[in-house]
């Protein structure tokens, strides 16, 4: 890079450089409030490319909706449907196939096997109250899922066989209704039924914008007596967790060919349940997910080159942005000092942006409700990568190439 110093030129002296960016910000501020637009633009894209590529390696790294690599979902949800709900699914699961499943000489791949019926209702305890899912399951469920338990017990066998109304909490709900006290021994109203808490879960976090210590976990055979008014003993789903991830394929197909010879169906595409592995609960999830942060990624660097060669070609062709008009192929401190001003401003700028406009991503724009807030780091990172594209615009004339050939509109002089 060529620096230059000719007589009474402002060359080395930095004071200077910016006594004289200051006259040219007066005259043309119009231009280089432009210059500060591309550059803050192209840098707000860069923060929501990093939110999504953040998003997406904390999501791909934890449990989704609380379930392993090696579980399995089976629902009621008919195989025809393609894994979707569109509220007119019968309940064809029952006690009796989850019974069936959890024989190891029918499933040897299977670990565990848990049945769950949920429902979404009100909880209070004395003057407090919260709305929670209230599981029903058996025993098998916090192996099955991986909940451990931080206090008291979990359900136990004779639970279920006994129909006890017995209860335990996740952490969120023991929070909220409880605070600091301690739940174990109290008794809690869930639909107007009395349940003793008897344990409360160790914190799970969350998963995408689900909170899985948001629940009540409560015996199958409890559930079924006190939130079903119309009788019955259906099963939402059950879940079923492999030996191993690698066993998650072939314990699918075990399950499968066990439940369609229970259900006395003959053609699978009539199945009426369908099973999804993590694997695909994962693509579903995630691959909206990776093409946000591609579409991000992309976006951005188009811009950060749009912004680059902008500012190129009018620190080239625009004396005011040149300190004593210096020629095209000539570098002084007054040009690196205005490059990177535009880069500072512009990337601040551009960070603010992202930074409110994520959250709106989140409540409008359907697939980004689990983008992440910036950190620390990716705010750094943002802003170095926009000063240095900025920086970069002066490489044609560092290496004595004028800018004549690139012609991008900057307005009058």
């Amino acid at each position: 890079m060529i620096l230059s110093e000719p007589d009474g030129s402002i060359g080395s002296n930095p004071l200077e450089a910016v006594k004289l960016h200051g006259k040219n910000q007066a005259r043309n501020g119009w231009r280089s409030t432009l210059e500060i637009l591309f550059v803050a633009i192209a840098t707000a894209t860069v923060t929501l490319a990093f939110s999504a590529s953040r998003t997406l390696a904390t999501q791909s790294t934890q449990p989704l909706y609380g379930l392993s690599p090696n579980m399995l979902t089976i629902s009621s949800i008919p195989a025809s449907s393609n894994g979707i709900d569109y509220g007119q699914t019968a309940n064809s699961l029952t006690l009796a196939d989850a019974t069936v499943l959890s024989n190891p000489d029918n499933l040897p791949t299977a670990e565990f096997v848990a049945p769950v019926t949920f429902t979404t209702t009100k909880v209070q305890y004395a003057l407090r109250s919260t709305t929670t899912r209230v599981v029903g399951t058996t025993s098998s469920y916090a192996s099955a899922t991986g909940f451990t338990v931080a206090e008291g017990r979990f359900l136990s066998v004779s639970d279920l066989n006994a129909n006890s109304p017995v209860a335990v909490l996740g952490a969120t709900v023991a929070s909220e209704l409880f605070g600091t006290l301690d739940p174990v021994g109290q008794q809690i109203t869930i639909s107007g039924a009395q349940f003793q808490v008897v344990g409360v879960l160790n914190r799970m976090g969350f998963s995408g914008a689900d909170d899985l210590d948001n629940r009540i976990v409560i015996p199958e055979t409890s559930f079924w007596h006190h939130h079903l008014s119309g009788g019955g003993e259906p099963i939402n789903e059950i879940l079923v967790r492999s030996t191993t991830p690698a066993l998650a394929r072939q314990a699918a197909q075990q399950a499968e060919t066990i439940l369609l010879e229970q259900h006395s169906i003959y053609n699978p595409t009539q199945a009426d349940f369908s099973i999804i592995s993590h694997t695909e609960l994962a693509a579903s999830i995630l691959g909206p997910l990776r093409t946000l942060k591609r579409t991000f990624s992309l976006m951005a660097l188009i811009l950060l080159i749009l912004a680059t060669l902008h500012l190129s070609q009018s620190s080239s062709t625009h004396p005011s942005n040149r300190g004593d008009h210096l020629p095209d192929t000539k570098l002084d401190i007054f040009s690196i000092f205005h490059v990177t001003w535009i880069g500072v401003v512009g990337s601040g700028i551009g960070v603010l942006v992202g930074t409110v406009v994520i959250p709106i991503l989140r409540l409008l724009v359907p697939g980004t409700s689990n983008l992440q807030k910036l950190t620390i780091e990716d705010i750094g990172l943002t802003l170095v990568i926009g000063v240095a594209f900025s920086v970069i615009s002066l490489l044609p004339r560092a290496l004595g190439i004028t800018d004549h050939h690139i012609q991008l509109p900057t307005g009058p002089d």
